[in-house]
């Protein structure tokens, strides 16, 4: 079994590095989407051993589509994270070995699924949960964390799932796509990193990009349950 992961990059030098090199640990191929950084990330990520791709488009979402559309004819399993060190790549073999036991399609990381982390910004966690309110209601399969793109996948439903959403309203997307498609979906729970200078969590404005995902999050909704 042939495993790739896929990691969208902007901006992050300072810990893209280790993060290529230990994921490198668990799968067989690393591939960074630089999204237009204007630093030395492309640079390190190669150095450390990844394969590299360059996504003009800004975005999340464009960085997420190119790499997932890289690899999902070569790799029986593909798994996503972020750059920045947020996610912790060690997760990586207790992700998919809870996808394999539980015969799923997709497994998606949450960030409050059996897990007590007083570490995440108020403000986020107040966020995530409107979001994924918007995402659950009214639906028989939810989630407790609709947001996280700590990901696994099977070829087959990166295969069968077109991300059109350039932003971050790609997370709900890809999974109301797969929802739909009838993809079994489960949710591992993971921990995260949370920086104390806000910054280094994100560069978007919390209060502009939770409007946005929250509109997102509805007109998917209504495209694709509606």
């Amino acid at each position: 079994m042939e495993i790739a992961a896929v990691i969208p990059a902007y901006n992050v030098a300072s810990t893209i590095g280790d993060i290529v090199e230990s994921t490198k640990k668990y799968v067989d191929t690393v591939v960074v989407v630089d999204n237009n950084s204007i630093d030395e990330t492309a640079r390190i990520a190669k150095e450390a051993g990844a394969l590299i791709f360059k996504q003009p488009i800004q975005g999340a979402g464009a960085a997420t589509r190119l790499g997932l559309n890289a690899v999902s004819h070569d790799y029986d399993i593909v798994v996503t994270l972020d750059g920045d060190g947020q996610h912790i790549p060690e997760g990586i073999s207790w992700l998919l070995e809870q996808m394999e036991n539980s015969h799923a399609d997709m497994a998606i990381g949450s960030r409050f699924l059996n897990i007590i982390d007083d570490s995440m910004p108020r403000y986020r966690k107040f966020g995530i949960d409107v979001i994924t309110w918007l995402y659950n209601i009214g639906s028989k399969q939810k989630v407790s964390d609709s947001l996280c793109c700590f990901r696994a996948f099977k070829k087959e439903v990166v295969q069968n799932i077109e991300i059109t959403e350039d932003g971050f309203g790609f997370s709900t997307e890809m999974l109301m796509k797969a929802r739909k498609a009838g993809a079994r979906i489960i949710e591992v729970p993971v921990s995260c990193v949370y920086h104390k200078d806000r910054r280094r969590n994100s560069v978007l404005n919390p209060v502009k990009q939770g409007i946005i995902l929250a509109w997102k999050t509805i007109y998917w909704r209504l495209k694709i349950d509606g």
